[in-house]
């Protein structure tokens, strides 16, 4: 029993609700969102409601959070810059997508920006098979040269992405350490940690997704979680998931394309 906080931030407004599970008793407040950093209103929010009810902020005893800043970076473009690197001969999955399509038979139709440009997805000679084997061995001075081509473009962060990877993930594991290695500062995104699943065009658009709203994320929970000690709270806040599910905030650092349509 105690004090429950939730906080939903949307594009207007974001909204507080406070339950006081000793007493019975509900609070509410309504505050208009900011979105050029989205805790500003969090925190004024927050403090609003406990000094209006008489509540220290040490008292409330959890805090859930829901966030469109995940949606809202995808929606405005205005992600990182995003570096991938695949198996040979399979870059430009990610623009051939599936046959499943709006307008399939229309040869006008506009495509959505592929996320990650065709000069930044780089190819790595390797292979696993769909059941793990291993085909062909990643060559690691191979990849440490495309990797250092990548970062010399300036990226902000990396989705590593390689066929097969559910099965065995042995290779973007390696390319994982040796990325870095290179790069301790670029945000990773390896498929087989977000989607151990088959189907690699679902499996790598995750892994570019997480990786370009990762940046931006990882920086808006690490400033919230230091601004809320600030004012006295004593709980990390949970962050709904797209599912509906609460996670830390460093599994939504670690998987922030699980935040995609938290808010809603």
């Amino acid at each position: 029993m105690g004090l429950r906080l939730g906080i939903d931030v949307g594009g207007t407004f974001t909204d507080l609700y406070l339950l006081d599970e000793t007493r019975g008793r509900e609070y509410t407040l309504k505050v208009p969102s900011t979105p050029d950093d989205p805790s500003q209103a969090i925190l004024t929010g927050t403090r609003t409601l406990l000094e209006r009810h008489g509540i220290r902020a040490g008292d409330v005893s959890y805090l859930s959070h829901g966030t469109t800043v995940a949606t809202n970076t995808i929606l405005q473009h205005a992600g990182a810059r995003v570096g991938m690197v695949t198996t040979a001969g399979f870059r430009d999955l990610l623009e051939i997508a599936r046959q499943k399509r709006p307008s399939v038979y229309n040869l006008f139709a506009d495509k959505p920006p592929v996320l990650v440009p065709r000069h930044l997805r780089r190819e790595l000679d390797e292979r696993v098979a769909y059941d793990g084997t291993v085909v062909t061995k990643l060559k690691a001075a191979a990849a440490r040269d495309e990797l250092r081509r990548l970062f010399a473009s300036g990226i902000d962060a990396l989705a590593i992405c390689f066929l097969h990877a559910y099965a065995n993930p042995v290779h973007e594991r390696q390319v994982k350490e040796l990325a870095r290695r290179l790069n301790p500062d670029v945000y990773l995104s390896v498929a087989h940690e977000l989607t151990s699943e088959f189907r690699e065009y679902e499996r790598f658009l995750t892994a570019v997704l997480n990786a370009y709203v990762g940046t931006r994320l990882d920086e808006y929970l690490t400033n919230l979680q230091a601004s809320l000690r600030e004012l006295g709270l004593k709980v990390d806040p949970y962050i709904i998931q797209s599912n509906g599910g609460l996670m830390s905030i460093r599994a939504a650092a670690e998987a922030p394309v699980r935040t995609v349509l938290s808010g809603p």
